[in-house]
């Protein structure tokens, strides 16, 4: 049997997929269909069971989140879906109340920790975004840094701090000289960790929920939606425009964008007087913290095409960062 290291997406997904039918089975979910989603930070399954209700199965990675993070996002997602309107998912929970639960699968190593969740119904807009889905997501942001402003934090909530320095140690110099200049990727991220340094965390700063992409950012018929709070944070709120907006900062009409979404965002929210110059900080800052990632995931074979692809990009994009103060 090949080591789960060596096998395509493809194949972690089958040497997970008995995992995924015991997550069904404690959580009392009879599935007559299941199907992979996808595999990234995470890997997840729609599941189909008797009655044909849906439900999304999400194995987690070890070394990640622990349990008790863990919980404390569900935990966040459940006083979500009691105290807003946001469509969110909400955890399931099995006979015993528990929410999370533990699994394993042949050819993989260890114990994986793993929940369930109500499915959302809706459609990704892909590239047919516009205007009006910027500004949709921006009051949706904002609406969520409202809630996260005023939410009643269990005494043993736990989340990470994206706003820690980004893990760029001396062992990422030669990994990236393989490739592209590492002194580039070093100059800016001495820029960018003074840069937040300076905005303090007095104001604008909070739990986000930092992966605010159109991956995780859909369209239900109920409105707007919003999935996968599994880097649910500490950060600067400017790093979730950051996230949103930066797909887009190679595109023609990237300041329509951009202004549509603060359109929509100062709907529910004031934003900062400097929000535009902290936005491109924080698209820095993201092109870092994945490059960082990227580096880390050597366990997921799409992940490491994907970064093969990107260091020259982002080697040029951090160049132009450190000269003009812009990605774009």
């Amino acid at each position: 049997m090949k080591s789960y290291l060596e096998l395509t997406t493809a194949g972690q997904f089958r040497r997970l997929r008995p995992a995924a039918l015991d997550v069904c089975r404690q959580f009392g979910i009879e599935p007559v269909k299941m199907r992979p989603l996808n595999h990234g930070e995470n890997t997840t399954f729609r599941v189909i069971d008797t009655s044909g209700t849906k439900s999304t199965v999400r194995i987690h990675r070890p070394g990640y989140q622990s349990r008790s993070s863990i919980s404390s996002e569900l935990a966040f997602l459940l006083d979500l879906s009691e105290g807003t309107k946001i469509n969110a998912p909400v955890p399931r929970r099995t006979a015993s109340g528990e929410s999370i639960v533990e699994v394993r699968a042949n050819g993989v190593e260890g114990t994986r920790l793993a929940a369930a969740f109500g499915w959302i119904e809706g459609r990704f807009v892909d590239e047919r975004i516009a205007a009006k889905h910027l500004a949709a997501t921006g009051e949706l942001t904002a609406t969520l840094h409202n809630f996260a402003e005023k939410y009643d934090f269990p005494r043993d909530f736990e989340r990470l701090s994206w706003n820690d320095p980004i893990l760029f140690g001396d062992d990422l110099r030669p990994r990236l000289d393989e490739t592209v200049k590492s002194d580039v990727f070093f100059n800016a991220y001495e820029l960018v960790m003074k840069q937040i340094a300076d905005y303090g965390k007095k104001k604008d700063f909070g739990l986000i929920h930092a992966d605010l992409h159109f991956g995780n950012v859909f369209f239900a018929k109920s409105g707007i939606a919003v999935i996968d709070f599994d880097d649910l944070g500490w950060a600067h709120h400017a790093y979730d425009y950051a996230v949103t907006l930066s797909q887009f900062r190679r595109k023609d009409n990237f300041v329509h964008l951009r202004e549509a979404y603060g359109e929509g965002y100062s709907k529910a929210r004031p934003l900062p007087k400097d929000w535009r110059e902290r936005l491109e900080v924080f698209m820095a800052a993201r092109v870092l913290m994945m490059t960082e990632w990227l580096f880390s995931r050597e366990d997921n074979p799409r992940l490491r095409s994907w970064r093969d692809e990107m260091l020259p990009r982002w080697h040029g994009d951090l160049e132009k960062y450190v000269a003009t103060g812009s990605l774009r």
